[in-house]
């Protein structure tokens, strides 16, 4: 955990937390022993980055004024004309991390058919 803490520059306490929240979601497991530490519990191929990003966020954003999850109470609730727009731009944020997998991300070539520039 401090070697990934060292080479990320991040402090061991933020690593810690971060690794016990994808090892509580499902998506890291840990070995113990002389060749032990953390393994995706799963291919990268088949872990997507929404899954990741609700394991340590519960999600990619709330939309404020969302139906029965209200954050805040609104004025303009039934006559707003950006509700529509933070819903979709949820949903489409959604669905594309849901798109993207951990295997994307460590092929040459990128999600979408974005290449790495050299």
């Amino acid at each position: 955990m401090a070697e990934i803490a060292h080479a990320e520059s991040y402090s061991l306490t933020f690593t810690q937390k971060i690794l016990q929240k994808l090892r509580s979601s499902g998506l890291l497991e840990v070995r113990h022993g002389n060749r032990g530490g953390y393994l995706l519990a799963e291919r990268p191929e088949r872990i997507s980055l929404k899954r990741v990003i609700s394991a340590l966020e519960g999600g990619t954003f709330k939309v404020f004024c969302e139906r029965n999850k209200p954050l805040a109470p609104c004025a303009h609730n039934r006559s707003c004309g950006l509700k529509s727009v933070w819903l979709r731009a949820k949903n489409l944020l959604d669905g594309y991390f849901d798109s993207v997998s951990l295997g994307d991300l460590l092929s040459p070539r990128r999600p979408g058919g974005i290449r790495e520039k050299s």
